[in-house]
């Protein structure tokens, strides 16, 4: 509880606030009420707990922030999951809401999924199934939106390894080209990994043991509603986003001292709107973590 309380003071004391956050392994309930109490001020829009109210597991541990109007939210559970593992007892799925963006891009809307995919290398066959999933439900909550004033990102804990893992370049193809906007931001890979799972730079909450680097969370944005690979469907393109920044947040002071086995990742995207986006010109940017 003392970690949630300190979580929100960071999230709270970054500049420019965030206008989204999406957190995740959101399980214990104590922790679920601090977070909607600490962050109710400044993110008095929220989705706290998403589930499927099945009472033999636990809720999905998905929790959703946001300064901006919530128009819309759904939450769609995985059908696929890997059997014997932890995954198999809670409600692992996508969250996904529509924003109003108000005076950031007026009469523009922004869709942000939330989502954390099965765990560990070896189940990314299982891994697959649920992008499927993904794809699927961000193309019909995305084809319920008006696409020339609809921008779209999807955010969380993939524990897909990037950058050269042939899984990676899957991903991006099962999600129809979706931009990677942390590895557009800085696309040399040797000299800005951008890991998320750091054992070398996160001592007290990963085992001594664990030394791994990897990337495991991203924000990603959408050109246009993904479709599967055999369907023939024109690409029905979305309003385009502006990339301005993304970064990965440690959270903590310094590597004795972390405050949670995964680094967030941070992306400032800005919707390109009317006559700018004709020109490739932008309004203000959205910050969502």
């Amino acid at each position: 509880e003392a970690r949630a309380r300190r979580i929100c003071a960071e999230v709270l004391a970054t500049t420019p606030r965030y206008h989204v956050v999406c957190l995740q392994e959101v399980f214990d309930e104590d922790v679920r009420a601090i977070f909607a109490r600490e962050l109710r001020s400044a993110y008095p829009h929220q989705v706290a707990r998403c589930s499927d109210g099945d009472v033999f597991n636990d809720d999905s541990g998905l929790f959703f922030a946001t300064s901006l109007p919530i128009r819309r939210h759904r939450f769609h559970e995985f059908d696929a999951k890997e059997p014997f593992t932890g995954d198999a007892f809670v409600d692992k799925g996508i969250f996904g809401a529509r924003l109003e963006l108000g005076p950031i891009a007026p009469g523009v809307s922004l869709c942000v999924f939330n989502t954390h995919l099965q765990s560990t290398e070896a189940h990314d066959a299982t891994r697959a199934r649920q992008l499927a999933e993904v794809r699927q439900f961000v193309g019909a909550e995305l084809g319920r939106c008006q696409l020339e004033s609809t921008c779209a990102v999807l955010a969380g804990d993939l524990n897909v390894v990037g950058d050269s893992s042939a899984e990676y370049r899957s991903m991006l193809r099962r999600l129809d080209g979706a931009h990677d906007v942390f590895r557009e931001a800085h696309p040399d890979a040797a000299l800005v990994p951008g890991y998320t799972w750091n054992g070398r730079d996160n001592l007290n909450m990963i085992p001594a043991s664990d030394a791994d680097t990897q990337r495991l969370d991203y924000v990603l944005a959408f050109g246009a509603i993904p479709v599967a690979a055999d369907d023939d469907t024109p690409p029905r393109e979305l309003r385009p986003l502006s990339l301005d920044a993304a970064a990965v947040v440690p959270f903590g002071p310094g590597p004795a001292d972390r405050l949670s086995d995964h680094f967030g990742v941070s992306a400032t995207v800005t919707p390109q709107t009317g006559a700018s986006a004709r020109a490739g010109l932008a309004d203000a940017g959205c910050r969502v973590c």
